[in-house]
């Protein structure tokens, strides 16, 4: 008797962990089927060329770093939204989001986009050949603040309708300040994982979370801006420059 007595707390612990995983489980399929429905009732039209270019990015080592289509497709209606033909992106890794904008703008249109690492951005050359929008495409490879500082001392600022930021995530802060600048009034600004793999609640004193953390925080005070902290993809935090 005292022996079937000692066994309870196991079998309770054993039930209660059985319990969970059936729990996590409805719940995991229950995400994923939203998800599917949202994908399937959402206007993402995307080229051979640029699914093409998303394939390869998911078979490299780094692909994770790829953006989302729902993502992208926010970016792109908000472009249409406000008309834009000048587009700053920081952070072009192998250029799925760089050609998918490129293909939305129009014909006169320019993207600039900032990375360290050519390597990645050879990956995709040439499916911006592929789509015929590589004269839209004007891509800098050296230190994206070291870019940014330019464009500023050029009397670039204000030059930008949107930008779009999905780089390092320590220098968040001063990739913010620089979009003020570079973006017109009236202008967009997204930053990408701004949720940063859904940990960035439990970890805003820790870096890079706190860069983020901090960025999400002043988009919210700031003066002449307008935001909202998407749960798409990664985190989307969209900021609208009114002033």
């Amino acid at each position: 008797s005292s022996g079937i007595n000692a066994e309870w707390p196991l079998r309770l612990g054993i039930c209660a962990l059985i319990r969970y995983i059936m729990k996590l489980r409805r719940t995991l399929h229950e995400k994923t089927l939203l998800k599917s429905y949202a994908m399937s009732h959402s206007s993402i039209l995307e080229s051979s060329a640029l699914l093409a270019l998303r394939h390869t990015t998911r078979d490299h080592p780094e692909g994770e770093m790829e953006s989302s289509e729902d993502v992208g497709q926010i970016m792109v209606l908000l472009m249409k939204m406000i008309g834009a033909r000048r587009v700053l992106e920081i952070g072009t890794f192998t250029g799925v989001a760089t050609l998918k904008i490129a293909e939305n703008l129009p014909k006169d249109g320019k993207i600039v986009s900032l990375d360290i690492d050519e390597g990645f951005v050879n990956i995709g050359r040439p499916f911006f050949e592929e789509a015929g929008v590589s004269d839209k495409i004007e891509v800098k490879i050296e230190k994206a603040t070291t870019s940014l500082q330019g464009m500023v001392d050029e009397g670039g600022a204000g030059s930008f309708d949107l930008a779009f930021i999905d780089a390092d995530k320590y220098n968040y802060p001063l990739y913010y300040e620089y979009c003020l600048k570079l973006v017109r009034a009236g202008g967009i600004i997204i930053f990408d994982n701004s949720m940063f793999s859904r940990k960035l609640p439990w970890n805003t004193h820790k870096e890079p979370f706190s860069c983020i953390h901090e960025v999400n925080e002043r988009a919210k005070k700031e003066p002449g801006v307008s935001s909202v902290l998407l749960t798409i993809g990664d985190g989307a935090l969209i900021i609208w420059k009114h002033s």
